[in-house]
C-alpha cells in the first residue's frame, strides 16, 4: 500500500478492521481461492475489490498512484528507502501452496538449473 494509506500506521492487516469498504487490488486468482474467503471470515462480500492484476509490477504503479490497497507476497517490490510502497502482513496469516513443474526429460539452462537446486537445497 501507499506508505500514507491511513492502513499503513498499522503493523498488521486485520479483513474486519481494514479491508471492509477499502478499494482492494488482487491478483486474478486469488479472489476465487476459497481459502481466502475463509481467511476473511465470510466477508468477501464487504470487499470493495476495483481491480485484479497478473503482474505485481503493474498492480504497484496503481498503488503508488494511490488507487487502492494491492494484496499480494512481501518482497515481490522493493519497499526499502524513498520508496512510496509499504508491505503489512496480513492477520491472520494467510498461505497459499505453490507449485513448480518442469519437464525432466529437457535439459534445463544452468541458469534454471541453479534455480532448481538452490531451491531443492533450500526445502
Amino acid at each position: 500500500m501507499h506508505r500514507h494509506n491511513p492502513v499503513a500506521l498499522h503493523a498488521a492487516i486485520f479483513p474486519y478492521l481494514h479491508l471492509i469498504g477499502r478499494p482492494l487490488i488482487t491478483s486474478a486468482q486469488m479472489k476465487h481461492l476459497s481459502n481466502f474467503d475463509e481467511w476473511s471470515h465470510d466477508l468477501l462480500d464487504q470487499f470493495n475489490f476495483i481491480g485484479t492484476y497478473n503482474l505485481f509490477y503493474n498492480a504497484s504503479l496503481l498503488v503508488k498512484a494511490g488507487a487502492g490497497i494491492a494484496l499480494t507476497y512481501e518482497h515481490l517490490i522493493d519497499t526499502a528507502g524513498e520508496n512510496r510502497l509499504v508491505f503489512r502482513p496480513l492477520n491472520p496469516e494467510l498461505t497459499e501452496p505453490n507449485t513448480l513443474i518442469w519437464n525432466k526429460s529437457r535439459r534445463l539452462p544452468n541458469v534454471s538449473q541453479l534455480f532448481l537446486d538452490t531451491l531443492k537445497n533450500l526445502i
